[in-house]
């Protein structure tokens, strides 16, 4: 009889008691930095040698807390949220300070970046906004880019920025034009898409402003579901959606270096730069996940490409149900990605080989933020959160999982000659 492998891991204790947003390591990996819908950012102390886990900072936002990021030391966190506030706190202290400006985000926070060279936090928004700020100066805000919509995903990679925002629009058959008619709804309330997509764009033309919400999951259900389809009824027009990447230099961000639309035909959940600062990988809800080249010369563009993951077959009906791909992370080390999914895997691929190399066992609910440890330790955070994509229902308890990943799970395997 073969002996069942095992694995390990350990289970983070006191973790949030709501949504998970971000799981993000320290530089050194003995800490992990964890952002939550609970209105919470907490640090952690990670002792894998011992499989234990403690709480050392914890600090509040007014509301849902939807990023949170580093400094290059990593002795600083940054945090933004539904609260539209940016906070900083120093984790050798636990001393918690807001970053005021009197031109500040109107509207939540959705992404929170660091810039290292230029030792700048980025900050994009459902403002319609992307803010640079400098914790060094009395005017924090010292830089604001106005854009077409809501931000929905963010991401760095060495001296590059990319941004990704996702609107709909009218086409008008005769004169060929298009016109921006809806904003984006909270981004963590999704359905399964349908098979003619009818379900994951045209939630979007719903926008929930988050000082008037409801008071209830529930009622937040009801009324969505009821605003989808009057909005669905009442007009027989042709929706379309645009889904554009803004590229930025970092050392001069005055304007974008780049303008292109998305690979991906859904809308984007995750971006992640890779190590190499030569792509990006772009993670959709439609359960594919894109390669992007920043080059943009014709040669370059060549090589992009997309595959499809985070799905499954039932062998009895042959019906395939595609789950969103809510997360993506590079390992330091070896290059490869993971990508966390609402099918509660996390699976492992070598994008030179086009390959998977490995797949954990599934986890019992969605899997919202993962991260490896650039430390060279070989962890990897994962965190298991139930990300609304089925709406208000039971759910397991949220819970952020310490692991230790092997060379063969992680290193992409040689090409046959």
């Amino acid at each position: 009889m073969a002996q069942t492998e095992v694995v390990a891991q350990f289970e983070i204790q006191n973790p949030p008691t709501d949504g998970i947003t971000r799981v993000k390591f320290t530089k050194d990996g003995a800490h992990l930095l964890v952002s939550s819908w609970d209105k919470t950012v907490t640090l952690y102390n990670i002792d894998f040698e011992n499989f234990s886990s403690k709480k050392v900072h914890s600090y509040d936002h007014k509301a849902g807390v939807l990023d949170c990021t580093l400094s290059q030391n990593s002795g600083t966190a940054y945090s933004g949220g539904c609260d539209n506030l940016v906070i900083r706190c120093d984790l050798s202290s636990g001393s918690v300070s807001p970053l005021l400006s009197t031109s500040g985000h109107s509207q939540p926070i959705r992404c929170v970046q660091y810039d290292n060279e230029n030792q700048y936090v980025i900050t994009g928004s459902w403002d319609k906004t992307l803010k640079v700020w400098d914790d060094r100066v009395s005017e924090h805000v010292v830089l604001t880019h106005h854009l077409p919509s809501k931000v929905f995903a963010m991401s760095t990679s060495k001296q590059r920025l990319i941004v990704e925002f996702y609107f709909l629009f009218l086409l008008k058959k005769k004169k060929k034009e298009r016109r921006e008619i809806a904003k984006p709804c909270l981004s963590f309330f999704f359905f399964p898409p349908s098979p003619s997509s009818l379900y994951s764009r045209c939630m979007l033309l719903f926008s929930c402003n988050i000082n008037n919400c409801v008071s209830t999951t529930e009622q937040l259900s009801v009324t969505v579901a009821k605003m989808f389809h009057e909005g669905v009824k009442q007009t027989k027009k042709q929706w379309c959606s645009g889904r554009e990447i803004y590229i930025y230099d970092l050392r001069k961000m005055k304007e974008p270096e780049q303008k292109r639309e998305s690979s991906l035909k859904h809308q984007t959940r995750s971006i992640c730069g890779h190590t190499n600062g030569e792509q990006f990988i772009l993670a959709s809800i439609e359960g594919r996940v894109a390669i992007e080249y920043f080059d943009p010369s014709q040669e370059a563009q060549q090589k992009k490409f997309a595959f499809k993951c985070h799905r499954s077959v039932d062998k009895t009906t042959m019906v395939q149900t595609i789950y969103p791909v809510n997360c993506v992370s590079v390992h330091p080390i070896y290059g490869t990605f993971a990508t966390g999914g609402c099918d509660g895997i996390v699976s492992v691929w070598d994008m030179d080989n086009k390959k998977r190399i490995s797949q954990f066992s599934a986890f019992a609910t969605s899997i919202a933020s993962i991260d490896f440890s650039g430390s060279g330790n070989q962890l990897m955070a994962i965190a298991q959160s139930y990300t609304w994509e089925q709406g208000p229902t039971e759910h397991p308890k949220d819970s952020i999982f310490i692991r230790r990943v092997k060379e063969a799970e992680m290193k992409p395997k040689q090409k046959k000659k």
